[in-house]
């Protein structure tokens, strides 16, 4: 599920290899936008789909295969040449910041992520540092306020951090080395920001394993909720 940030009233639900389906009363009715992705995709079996939606009513899909933008509200779609061509990069998600960037997450063990500041007309390649175990970073976290501030997290418990746009890096410790991060969030407590980070511990019996952390130090330190 996505909902609007721009329009709260509007949820998205987003079904692998079924469909995009949009509701604009908190999700009591809803309608549907795209009524088969097979449409996008053909016969592919299609992995880490993720939607996005901008202020200007655009709609973005991406998959790991493919990239999909529509600027009518999902009536007609273009693939992005660019970047669908290039499947051998990779890419798992698509993120649409509240200032109209948007950054591509690529994921197949290359030290870079995409950006673009024109709504998906042009990439720019941001380089990033391989960790200290050897492993690429695996998700991209975006601060929702500035899109400056930038986590990286990588498989085995490292994060990446920038508070420039990707000029430079930090590294920050976490106290869990065998981890994979999900999610981070940034919300405020007591008045004051800070961000909190899913990730999963392992498997225990056939199931995964989830925990919740804290930073309020701007990611400097980290404790379990």
């Amino acid at each position: 599920l996505v909902q609007n940030k721009y329009k709260p009233n509007e949820i998205f639900a987003i079904v692998q290899n079924g469909g995009i389906y949009k509701s604009t009363d908190y999700g009591e009715t809803w309608v549907t936008v795209v009524n088969d992705l097979d449409r996008l995709w053909k016969s592919e079996f299609v992995d880490e789909l993720t939607f996005e939606v901008t202020g200007r009513g655009d709609y973005y899909v991406s998959s790991n295969r493919e990239f999909w933008v529509s600027r009518d509200e999902g009536k007609t779609w273009k693939k992005d040449a660019f970047i669908s061509t290039n499947q051998s990069a990779g890419h798992n998600g698509v993120i649409a910041h509240i200032d109209s960037t948007l950054f591509l997450n690529r994921v197949t063990g290359q030290p870079f992520y995409l950006t673009s500041h024109d709504h998906g007309d042009t990439w720019d390649t941001v380089k990033t540092p391989y960790f200290a175990n050897g492993i690429p970073w695996f998700n991209i976290f975006v601060d929702p306020d500035d899109s400056h501030i930038i986590f990286l997290g990588a498989v085995g418990g490292e994060l990446l951090h920038t508070t420039d746009g990707g000029s430079t890096w930090m590294r920050r410790a976490f106290p869990i080395t065998s981890c994979t991060f999900l999610r981070l969030d940034r919300v405020i407590r007591n008045g004051r920001p800070s961000y909190l980070v899913w990730i999963c511990i392992g498997q225990e019996s056939g199931i995964n394993m989830y925990d919740l952390y804290e930073s309020i130090d701007s990611g400097v330190t980290w404790h379990r909720k």
